[in-house]
């Protein structure tokens, strides 16, 4: 596996090079997460995160350009939340990885539970279309889409 992975680690060099620094440390240490075979979580499985994607973040920023006309802030959420376990969970589950998480116990616990309070922007009419699963669905479909055009 030694000089296998010499070769792997300057392939993956090779693609980040020239991205941002931070971006090039997060690539490598996926990477070497990889090699690794079994990934690993911060926090523990009692930790509680919201989550929301990128296009109902985005459709929320759009409504309320349109809609809202306060100096008050006003929080921008699905209004649920999982475990870090559950989110990695549903990833197994769409991805196939039938392997095994674990909890990295050395990284330290966050806040234990991140859910904001939305009702303000509910009441104003704006509700997430994109269900969690679906959204990571679509992500993980387009990044496959994309790596197989990529070695191609």
């Amino acid at each position: 596996l030694g000089a296998d992975r010499g070769r792997r680690v300057k392939a993956a060099d090779a693609r980040t090079r020239g991205a941002h620094p931070l971006r090039q440390r997060a690539l490598r240490h996926q990477f070497e997460l990889d090699l690794a075979g079994v990934p690993q979580l911060f926090e523990d499985d009692r930790s509680r995160r919201a989550r929301i994607g990128a296009d109902d973040l985005a459709d929320a920023a759009v409504f309320l350009m349109r809609e809202y006309d306060s100096a008050e802030i006003i929080n921008v959420g699905v209004g649920q939340d999982l475990s870090i376990l559950e989110l990695a969970t549903i990833i197994q589950e769409i991805t196939g990885y039938k392997g095994s998480v674990r909890f990295d116990p050395s990284k330290p616990d966050g806040t234990p539970r991140k859910l904001l309070d939305v009702s303000a922007l509910t009441a104003l009419g704006w509700k997430a279309k994109i269900p969690l699963r679906e959204g990571i669905e679509k992500t993980y479909h387009w990044y496959l889409e994309h790596l197989a055009k990529a070695a191609c």
